[in-house]
C-alpha cells in the first residue's frame, strides 16, 4: 500500500520546451505598417527586400511569435507609407536595417514617420542606415540603448523633420551617429543617469548636420551629452542648442562645432561642467549655471556674437585657454558679460606655456564682476596673454 507519509514522490520527465519571448502582431492598417508587441521580451529586426516591402523576423534567438509563425519568415508586408511600433513592456530588442520609411509620388520617393514605442524594460533599439521623415521615439521607463547607426559604405541616416527621444526613470543611452536631420532634435532621457552622444561614427568620417535647433533636458542624476564632429576643418553644423539639465549633474562636451544659431544653456543645483572645444558660434551664447561647485571652459573656440555668462552661487571655475597654440585662439567677437555671483570663484585666463598667440583676444567690450565672496582671475603667463581691441573692466575681481 503506497504510504504518502513514508515514499518519495515521483518525478517524470517532461519533454524539452521553448521558452518564448512573446509574440508580435505585424499588419497594415490603412496605409501603416503597424507592429505590435506585449508585455514580454519581443525580439525584432525590420529589413527591406525592396521599397515598401518589409521583412519582419527574430534573428536573435527565433523565440519571438511573430504572426504566429516562430522567429517569423521572408514574406514580405507591402506597404506604401508610415511605420508604427509598439512593442509595449519587457526588456525588447528592435533592429532596423537599412530602411527607407516612404511612398511613391509620381515616380518620386517621399519620407513617411517613423513611430517607435516600448514600454517598461531595459530596451535595445538599434536604427541602421534608416531614412525617414519625422522620427518620434519614446523608450519609456528602464536603461534603455537607443542607437542611429551608419554602416560602412551605406546609406547616411536621414531624417527630413524633426527627431525626438525620449526616456523615462532609468539610465538612458542616446547616440546618434552622423546623421543628417533636417528639422530639430529634441532629447529627454528622463531621470537617470544618462547619455546623449550626436558624434561622428565609427570608422565613417562623416560629422553629423542638424538643420534646427538641438534640445536637450535632464532629469535627476548624472548626464553626459556631447556633440562632436570629424575635426576642426570638418566640424558637426547645427542650428543651435537649447540645454537644461534641470537636477542633473551634468558634464556637457560640444567639440569641433559649428553652430549657426544661439546657444542656452539652464543649469541647476547640481554640480555643472560645460565645456567648448574647437567650436564656432555665431549665435548669442546664453549661459546661467545656477547652483552647484560648476566649471565653464572654453578652449580654441570663438564666439562671433555676445556672450552671457551667470555663474551664479557656490564655488564656480571659469577656464579661457588655448590647447593648439600654433593654430588658433579664443576669440569673442561680440560683447562679454561674465557674473561669477556669490561664492569663491576663479577663473583662468591664458597658460603658463611660451606661446606665441594670444589666450583669448576681445575684439568688443568685456565686463568681468563678481557679487558676494572672494574672486579671482589670473592671466597667465602674468597677464600678458590678452589682445585687448576694447575695454575690459573687472568688478570686485581679483586679477594677477
Amino acid at each position: 500500500m503506497f504510504n504518502s507519509k513514508t515514499a518519495p514522490p515521483i518525478m517524470e520527465a517532461l519533454e524539452p520546451r521553448l521558452f518564448l519571448d512573446g509574440a508580435v502582431d505585424v499588419q497594415v492598417l490603412k496605409g501603416v505598417l503597424t507592429i505590435t508587441g506585449d508585455d514580454q521580451a519581443n525580439s525584432i529586426v525590420v529589413t527591406q527586400s525592396g521599397f515598401g516591402q518589409y521583412v519582419v523576423k527574430d534573428t536573435v534567438n527565433g523565440t519571438t511569435l511573430i504572426n504566429g509563425v516562430l522567429g517569423g519568415n521572408n514574406t514580405p508586408f507591402a506597404c506604401n507609407g508610415a511605420v508604427k511600433i509598439d512593442l509595449k513592456g519587457g526588456a525588447n530588442q528592435l533592429a532596423m536595417e537599412t530602411v527607407i520609411v516612404g511612398r511613391t509620388v509620381f515616380g518620386s520617393i517621399v519620407q513617411s514617420d517613423l513611430s517607435i514605442t516600448t514600454g517598461a524594460g531595459n530596451d535595445t533599439i538599434d536604427l541602421v542606415s534608416v531614412v525617414a521623415r519625422r522620427l518620434t521615439l519614446n523608450a519609456g521607463d528602464g536603461s534603455n540603448d537607443s542607437r542611429v547607426k551608419m554602416l560602412v559604405g551605406g546609406v547616411r541616416p536621414h531624417f527630413t523633420g524633426n527627431v525626438s527621444i525620449k526616456g523615462g526613470t532609468g539610465s538612458d543611452v542616446v547616440v546618434l551617429y552622423g546623421v543628417l536631420v533636417g528639422g530639430n532634435v529634441t532629447v529627454s532621457p528622463g531621470d537617470g543617469s544618462n547619455e546623449f552622444w550626436l558624434v561622428t561614427p565609427p570608422a565613417v568620417s562623416v560629422s553629423p548636420r542638424i538643420i534646427g535647433q538641438v534640445t536637450y533636458t535632464g532629469g535627476s542624476g548624472t548626464d553626459l551629452m556631447a556633440v562632436r564632429g570629424v575635426s576642426f576643418t570638418d566640424r558637426a553644423n547645427i542650428g543651435g542648442v537649447v540645454i537644461n539639465t534641470k537636477a542633473s549633474a551634468s558634464t556637457i562636451e560640444l567639440t569641433d562645432l559649428d553652430c549657426h544659431g544661439a546657444v542656452k544653456f539652464q543649469g541647476g543645483d547640481q554640480v555643472d561642467q560645460l565645456t567648448f572645444t574647437d567650436a564656432i558660434f555665431s549665435g548669442v551664447v546664453d549661459i546661467q549655471t545656477k547652483g552647484g561647485n560648476d566649471t565653464v571652459r572654453a578652449d580654441d573656440s570663438e564666439f562671433e556674437r555676445a556672450v552671457k555668462l551667470n555663474l551664479g552661487a557656490n564655488d564656480d571655475t571659469l577656464l579661457i585657454e588655448t590647447l593648439d597654440k600654433l593654430v588658433t585662439d579664443v576669440a569673442f567677437h561680440g560683447l562679454l558679460t561674465v557674473d561669477f555671483g556669490t561664492g569663491n570663484d576663479s577663473g583662468e585666463i591664458g597658460d603658463d606655456s611660451s606661446s606665441l598667440l594670444e589666450a583669448a583676444v576681445f575684439y568688443a567690450p568685456a565686463t568681468f564682476k563678481g557679487g558676494a565672496g572672494t574672486h579671482t582671475l589670473v592671466c597667465l603667463p602674468s597677464g600678458t596673454r590678452f589682445n585687448v581691441f576694447n575695454e575690459v573692466t573687472f568688478t570686485a575681481i581679483t586679477t594677477s
